[in-house]
This record gives C-alpha cells, sequence and structure tokens, in this order.
C-alpha cells in the first residue's frame, strides 16, 4: 500500500474598493405627492369580525412585478387610499376599513418588486398611504412687507372647479 499526499489548496479573498458594496436597506416613503404614509395595517380579509371584507375595500387591486411605492400612487389616481401588499400588489379604495387595526412599521417588511429600496407591505400588511384632505391648497408666505418681519400669507382653494384667495 502506498500512501499518497493530497495538498490542501486555501485562498484567501479580500474585498477590494471597488467590490465591497454597502447593504441596502429598504424603508417606509413617508410621502408621494398629495399622499401620505400613515401606517402598516393588517388586512381584514381573513377576519371574521370584518364580514370577509379587505381593509381597502370596494376598490381594485393592481398586481405587478415592477410595482413601486410610486407606481401604485399613480394608479390609485384619485382613491383617497393606497396600500400596498406582499410586494406586489396596490390596493385603492376610498374608504379604510375601520376593523382594519394599525400596527407597527416593523411588521410592514416586504421590500417592493419594482424598487428594493421601498417598503410595500407584508404578508396581510398594508403599506397604507392616504390621499392629502387639501391637496388642492397651495400657499406662498414667502412675501414680507417692508422688512418688518411681517409675513403674509396667500392662500389658493380649488372648490368644484372654481379658484378662490385669501389671505
Amino acid at each position: 500500500m502506498t500512501a499518497t499526499s493530497n495538498p490542501i489548496l486555501t485562498a484567501t479573498l479580500s474585498p477590494t474598493a471597488s467590490s465591497a458594496k454597502p447593504p441596502t436597506f429598504a424603508s417606509i416613503v413617508p410621502s408621494i405627492g398629495t399622499y401620505n404614509y400613515i401606517g402598516c395595517y393588517q388586512e381584514t380579509s381573513n377576519d371574521p369580525a370584518a364580514g370577509g371584507t379587505r381593509a381597502l375595500s370596494n376598490g381594485t387591486m393592481n398586481q405587478s412585478t415592477t410595482m413601486s411605492v410610486e407606481s401604485c400612487i399613480s394608479l390609485c389616481g384619485s382613491s383617497k387610499y393606497a396600500g400596498l401588499e406582499y410586494g406586489d400588489e396596490c390596493w385603492c379604495a376610498q374608504t379604510l376599513n375601520p376593523k382594519s387595526m394599525k400596527q407597527s412599521d416593523s411588521n410592514c417588511t416586504f421590500t417592493c418588486s419594482g424598487n428594493q429600496s421601498e417598503i410595500c407591505g407584508g404578508s396581510l400588511l398594508l403599506t397604507t398611504y392616504e390621499r392629502n384632505a387639501s391637496a388642492g391648497i397651495s400657499s406662498n408666505s414667502a412675501n414680507r412687507v417692508g422688512g418688518s418681519g411681517v409675513r403674509l400669507c396667500y392662500w389658493a382653494v380649488f372648490v368644484s372647479g372654481a379658484l378662490f384667495f385669501m389671505t
């Protein structure tokens, strides 16, 4: 019997400055256009107390492999609420089911299928946005009178297609 030796090869790899990348962390988008983030809400479709209705019911649902908060808000148009679930679902509705309970933001952990830096809900959890009720209001408070520190505010309000100005 002859003994043979098998050399053991070892290699050490060390990252170079060009190959090392910092980790990317997803976060909740606080607002997009006229929509503001209001919380991580539980889906109610499996909740007997909710009667089988969804958290965002009587609306529309879109599913896409390129879903992002921006694309969902765009899809929801004039809906009062926009909610993202499972990373690729966008729900739009005029009402948020009162049986849907707000959860800790840390429970919504799915990244958006179309933008890995954004959070798009979770399993039976909706990253929920509400359209700002004053979406048609703008202000300009940049004007000052005689340098006295008095600030004039002008408000433009759109009501039923009519434009009103107030100071």
